[in-house]
């Protein structure tokens, strides 16, 4: 509690904080209006109530109309108590108000996802994130009519979308998922959204609301929304995947009901219990969670859980939640049900193994076959004719059988080598080491016959889960196969590169070399297939068998005349968390570590 008496007293006075303020309408110092005039102009928020003795109703009109919430007179004293605790009340209430409509703003502004929302055909709301996937300003879209907003939409998707659309309005529909359309933007580039919909209210008349998901880059944007007011509620919940959104500590802070229901709790006996423990993520999990959160506002993660709480496996998209002044506060975590999927790849996967084996006994059986068939025969017209035959003769005949034995025991050599692929053993491994260790060796073949080579490696902190000499290995065979393509060509050149985003990895062989034929891209990496007279087949076959053990993918590019490029795509994995994606640097072939 604080007496003051002058206008500089009070100045200084209110730079503190204060529940309430009495004032006395007539001081000698200080006139009551002079104060109230102050307190309304530098802290409006505050509560005051004027104690004064008696006064004539117009001096009480000009009491109320300078801002004060009673006037008390001091004959009245005993209304004086009830008085201040209702206003100090009505205060605290009216900061919380405050509060809310702030994190309702750090929600909505803050949002990664666009936010939209339309009555009859128009735009009433968009939030900062829906301007920037347009690429104009608010009340652009605010002023579009409902025939230029369905201009927006490619032709094509039109009709779908806005058919779907209505029938949502309608009540035919009680909400809309996963459905893709492309967007003309104001500059005239096309992206492709994935949007979410369903019927609301806003502003007390009823309304469709909308989230959008920018998929155009394979990087679909998840749902970010937290606590808001009841009419985001029903778009929340509405989302058909798995959202969380967590502090720091991975605390949970906010679950949608998709969410709730697969894990068999009520929505409150959720909160406060850690993400990861939750869904069993693991450690693997928090450090994933970690690293985005030392990121800051960069690039998210995604994790595949084999998750026994949700009831399969499913993968988690982990962004970082950030208020509306850039700090990041928390994290986002959305997550799909991929077990169907996952376990139709791993039943691809077993056929194509199935199918690869059959494949390899029946071209062994054939090779083998004629193989001792050439050796029968030579040996039977030997035999009849060794008395007959000069040494000359006899001894080319004996080489054709000595040269059917070796190609059939490298037959066996090379069936013995794609054996031995089973015993890959993967281990974190950073990128940027390993290619500095190897790159002289990786390029000593090129460089012997006159090849121009290129190196391009990362920075450090960027790994895979690799088995270091299969890997090895693996880029042996691209390279050599690289330089054999080249021959003949002006200027041959090979290169090993390595782009980084914030999910892959890759490595990169390519060569400016004659290409492959549309037909023999099909078949490349089949066992025994080869284009080369004196070629086992197996090379590129063994090299896919290793990446996949590996964990990783092949993707080939190919133009006949222009060269072709072999990529293996491993996911990232950061060994010092949190590392932003790195920029490529040349690194000299054969540079020392």
């Amino acid at each position: 509690m604080l007496r003051v008496d002058t206008w500089e007293e009070l100045s200084a006075a209110l730079s503190q904080h204060w529940d309430i303020a009495l004032c006395d309408y007539s001081l000698p110092a200080l006139g009551g209006d002079v104060a109230l005039a102050m307190l309304a102009d530098r802290r409006p928020e505050l509560p005051v109530l004027v104690v004064s003795g008696e006064i004539g109703e117009d001096d009480a009109a000009q009491i109320i109309r300078g801002g004060a919430r009673d006037f008390i007179p001091k004959s009245a004293l005993g209304r004086l108590a009830p008085a201040i605790r209702r206003e100090v009340a009505s205060a605290m209430r009216a900061r919380e108000l405050r509060r809310s409509e702030e994190a309702y703003r750090d929600l909505v502004e803050g949002s990664i996802q666009a936010i939209v929302i339309l009555q009859r055909g128009r735009i009433v709301f968009v939030n900062p994130a829906a301007t920037r996937f347009y690429g104009g300003t608010t009340q652009e879209l605010l002023s579009l009519q409902p025939d230029e907003v369905t201009r927006l939409l490619h032709p094509q998707d039109r009709q779908r979308v806005w058919g779907a659309v209505g029938e949502l309005r309608r009540g035919r529909r009680e909400s809309l998922a996963g459905i893709e359309f492309r967007l003309l933007r104001r500059d005239g580039e096309q992206r492709t959204l994935e949007f979410s919909a369903t019927r609301g209210q806003f502003a007390e008349r009823p309304a469709v609301l909308v989230t959008l998901i920018d998929v155009t880059q394979a990087q679909q944007l998840r749902e970010a929304l937290i606590r808001g007011r009841e009419e985001w509620e029903t778009v929340f919940d509405s989302v058909p995947q798995s959202i969380a959104i967590a502090d720091r500590e991975l605390r949970l802070r906010r679950a949608n009901r998709n969410l709730a229901e697969r894990l068999g709790a009520p929505y409150r006996a959720l909160l406060g219990r850690r993400f990861d423990e939750l869904i069993g993520g693991g450690a693997s999990y928090g450090d994933a969670t970690d690293a985005v959160l030392q990121a800051g506002g960069g690039a998210g993660r995604d994790v595949v859980v084999d998750s026994a709480p949700l009831g399969g496996d499913f993968r988690f998209s982990i962004t970082p939640f950030l208020d509306s002044r850039g700090n990041v506060v928390g994290t986002v975590h959305v997550g799909r049900d991929v077990t169907a999927q996952r376990r139709g790849e791993e039943l691809a996967r077993r056929r194509a193994a199935v199918e690869q084996t059959e494949l390899i006994f029946r071209t062994f059986r054939h090779e083998v076959g004629n193989l001792l068939n050439t050796l029968r025969v030579t040996l039977d017209v030997l035999e009849r004719n060794v008395d007959r035959f000069d040494g000359a003769r006899r001894e080319a005949y004996f080489s054709r059988c000595r040269e059917s034995l070796s190609l059939a025991d490298n037959l066996l050599e090379t069936l013995r080598r794609y054996h031995a692929v089973d015993h890959v053993r993967v281990a974190p491994l950073e990128v940027a080491p390993f290619l500095r260790a190897f790159g002289g060796l990786l390029f000593e073949g090129p460089t012997q016959h006159g090849l121009r080579c290129q190196l391009e490696s990362c920075k450090e902190g960027v790994a895979v889960l690799a088995d270091r000499d299969a890997l090895l290995r693996v880029l042996l065979n691209l390279i050599d196969n690289a330089q054999a393509a080249t021959a003949g060509v002006d200027d041959p050149c090979v290169s090993l590169t390595c782009s980084v985003s914030a999910s892959e990895v890759l490595l990169g062989v390519a060569d400016n070399g004659h290409g492959i034929s549309e037909e023999d891209q099909e078949r490349v990496f089949n066992p025994f297939f080869t284009t080369k007279p004196r070629g086992s087949g197996m090379g590129l076959a063994i090299v896919q068998r290793l990446v996949h053990k590996m964990g990783a993918r092949l993707a080939l590019r190919s133009v006949q005349g222009r060269g072709t490029s072999i990529s293996l795509i491993f996911p990232r994995l950061d060994l010092a968390a949190g590392a932003a994606p790195p920029l490529l640097h040349q690194v000299p072939i054969g540079a020392p570590g």
